[in-house]
């Protein structure tokens, strides 16, 4: 069985063939006219998996995607502050916590399929600088 979700109506309007062939053209524009990438010499339109392009470096092309996460393990029903496992005769054990505490994930791989290190961004509220000791001076913005 699938699990299919629907794309937000704004972007189902946009995603259109002539709108995301045009994106692609300037994406291929901008990448030959500064020398990020040239022309296939062995491009085959009736070659569907043929690129236009062959980028120069392909491991500097990013591709990114974010997402917005919670800390909260438990279902969403309100009468639930924990999930826990019982066993006959023995007393539960708290697995998870109830948290409204939320963050945004960052993933991504390269144009070289490269799988970038996932970044995590922690509302600046709840961000010490402890947490950043022992990273790069940069981490600690001194």
């Amino acid at each position: 069985m699938c699990n299919i979700t629907t794309i937000h109506p704004d972007r189902l309007k946009w995603s259109t063939p002539e709108n995301v062939k045009a994106w692609y053209d300037i994406v291929k524009e901008t990448a030959l006219s500064r020398g990020l990438a040239v022309v296939n010499p062995d491009y085959s339109v009736s070659e569907p998996d043929s690129p236009e392009i062959l980028w120069k470096h392909p491991d500097r092309v990013k591709s990114c995607d974010e997402t917005g996460l919670t800390m909260d393990m438990t279902d969403n029903k309100k009468d639930r502050a924990n999930k826990s496992v019982t066993v006959r005769g023995r007393k539960c054990e708290v697995i998870a916590q109830k948290s409204s505490y939320r963050f945004c994930a960052i993933g991504g791989s390269t144009a070289s399929a490269q799988s970038l290190p996932p970044m995590l961004i922690f509302p600046g509220t709840s961000f010490t600088l402890g947490q950043a000791m022992g990273g790069p001076k940069s981490s600690t913005g001194l």
